[in-house]
C-alpha cells in the first residue's frame, strides 16, 4: 500500500475516534437557589451534563449509601431473586456487628431475595444488607465487601471505599457525590431496581393482611384491628406522597441519615420527558432546611431554566482534511458519527 495512503488512513482513524468520543465538559451553571447541603451534584441524565455541582468529589462518610453497591453485587450473584428463599433468624440478627431492626418484624419468616433487596433499598436496612451478603458469600462478609469495592471500581468509582454491606461507623467507609451518580447510572440499567422504586411502600407477597377477614394464623382469634405490620415504607420522604417533603416528579431514590454523616440523598426525577439526578451528602435534616428541599429547589430550577440543545449534528461537517495523493489533491470532509447534546441555560446564545 502507498505510504501516503497508509498515513491518510491512520490520520482519518485518529480523527474519527476523536469525534466519536466527543465529550461535553462538566459545567455548573450559576443560580440563586438557596441550598444547605455541603456537597451536591445535579446531573441531566439525558445529555449526561453536570448542571450544578458543589464539592462533588469530596469524600464523605457513606453511612447507608454502601447499600447501592450491595444491591449491584447481590443482583449480579443471586439468580432469580424473586425465587430465592431466605430464612430470617434471630441467631443471625444477634451476631451482627450492628443491627438497625429493619428485619425484626420478619424474624422466623422466610422471604425471597427480592423481598430483602426491597427492604434494604426502601428502609436503609443494614440488617437486610448483611443478610444478602451472607447469601452471596456465606460466612464471609469481608469477601462480599471485597466484591463490592472491586465492582464499583469497575464502574469508575475511584474515590469510594466500603467496609460493610450496610451501615458502618468506620472513617474508612466513604464515597462521593460523583461516585454515587456512577453507581446510579448502573442501577438504572437493572429492571429490578426500577421495579422496586416504583412504589414507596412494600408488603412481601403472601404477607398481606385483610383487616376485615384475617387470613394469617398469627392474627386469628384477635379482637384487635389487624394492621399491616409487614408493610415496609421508604425512608426517602421525597418519593412518599404521604410526606410533607414529597416531590411529585421524583421517580426513585435512596436516603440515609445518622448524626455522624448527617443526611445523604440520591433521587432521580422526570418532568416533561426530561430526567435529572440529584445527589447530596452531609445535608441537614431539619423541618425547613434539609436535603429534600435542596433536591426539590435545584431540580425545579433546572426544569424551568435549562433546555437540551443539539451542539453537534451527525450531518454536520466537523472539519476537512487535505489529502495529497499520487492521483491528485483533494479535501476529505469529516462528520461526527453521532449527534451530541448539551443541557444549557435557555438564554444561552
Amino acid at each position: 500500500m502507498n505510504k501516503k495512503l497508509k498515513f491518510l488512513i491512520s490520520v482519518l482513524l485518529v480523527l474519527t475516534l476523536a469525534v466519536t468520543s466527543f465529550a461535553i465538559p462538566a459545567t455548573s451553571y450559576e443560580n440563586d437557589v438557596v441550598t444547605t447541603s455541603s456537597e451536591m451534584l445535579l446531573l441531566n441524565l439525558d445529555t449526561d451534563t453536570i448542571c450544578y455541582s458543589l464539592e462533588p468529589q469530596r469524600k464523605r462518610f457513606a453511612s447507608y449509601m454502601s447499600e447501592l453497591a450491595t444491591f449491584i453485587v447481590a443482583v449480579e450473584n443471586i439468580p432469580s431473586p424473586e425465587k430465592k428463599k431466605i430464612n430470617v433468624t434471630q441467631e443471625f440478627i444477634d451476631e451482627l456487628p450492628y443491627s438497625d431492626g429493619s428485619l425484626d418484624q420478619f424474624i422466623g419468616e422466610t422471604l425471597t431475595a427480592k423481598d430483602i433487596l426491597t427492604i434494604m433499598m426502601l428502609n436503609s436496612g443494614s440488617d437486610a444488607a448483611y443478610l444478602l451478603a451472607d447469601v452471596v458469600s456465606p460466612g464471609d462478609v469481608d469477601g462480599f465487601v471485597a466484591m463490592m469495592n472491586e465492582r464499583i471500581a469497575k464502574l469508575g468509582c475511584a474515590r469510594s471505599q466500603f467496609v460493610t454491606p450496610g451501615y458502618s461507623e468506620s472513617n474508612q467507609h466513604y464515597t462521593t457525590c460523583v461516585d454515587i451518580s456512577k453507581m446510579f447510572k448502573h442501577l438504572y440499567t437493572i429492571d429490578l431496581y426500577k421495579e422496586i422504586m416504583e412504589s414507596p411502600t412494600y408488603i412481601p407477597p403472601g404477607f398481606e393482611i385483610d383487616p376485615e377477614q384475617p387470613t394469617s394464623a398469627r392474627d386469628r382469634g384477635s379482637s384487635k384491628p389487624v394492621v399491616q405490620k409487614y408493610q415496609v415504607t421508604t425512608e426517602c420522604s421525597i418519593i412518599n406522597p404521604a410526606s410533607p417533603y414529597y416531590f411529585r416528579y421524583a421517580t426513585g431514590g435512596k436516603y440515609s441519615y445518622d448524626p455522624t454523616a448527617w443526611a445523604n440523598l440520591m433521587v432521580s426525577t422526570r418532568y416533561r420527558g426530561k430526567s435529572y439526578l440529584f445527589v447530596a451528602m452531609h445535608g441537614k435534616n431539619t423541618s425547613e432546611e434539609n436535603v429534600f428541599a435542596d433536591a426539590r429547589r435545584l431540580t425545579t430550577w433546572a426544569y424551568l431554566n435549562l433546555s437540551d440543545r443539539k451542539v453537534i449534528d451527525s450531518e454536520d461537517i466537523i472539519s476537512t482534511y487535505s489529502v495529497h495523493a499520487d492521483w491528485g489533491d483533494y479535501d476529505v470532509p469529516l462528520y461526527a458519527s453521532n449527534s451530541a447534546y448539551k443541557t444549557l441555560p435557555m438564554k444561552y446564545d
